[in-house]
């Protein structure tokens, strides 16, 4: 079993330029997005707060909308989501059919 917060594929998408990047540890341990610092601009928010599972294994963006009308925080939804435990031959599964796919 593993989870997506220890995931390589865990990704958020940046505000400026709307690709995915790899979720830092803050994210992964905290749920802290990560800030954006430019000259003369407030620091704000480099990424959305809502995760995405890089290969499409998993739509967290689903989980965590489900978990958020039950009544939780953002934050606490996020962390719940990324820290559930998954199948590995899944994950496996999806991750040699977008590496292979094409070749």
């Amino acid at each position: 079993m593993v989870k997506c917060s220890e995931c390589g594929f865990l990704s958020v998408r940046n505000i400026n330029t709307s690709c995915f990047d790899e979720a830092g540890s803050d994210f992964r341990e905290k749920g802290i997005v990560a800030l954006g610092r430019e000259y003369g601009r407030n620091p704000y928010n480099l990424h959305e707060q809502r995760p995405v599972c890089f290969i499409q294994c998993h739509d967290l963006r689903v989980e965590i909308k489900s978990e958020f009308e039950s009544g939780k925080d953002e934050k606490g939804c996020v962390l719940s989501v990324i820290n559930k435990e998954r199948r590995m031959r899944q994950i496996r599964k999806m991750a040699t059919r977008v590496y292979t796919k094409g070749t």
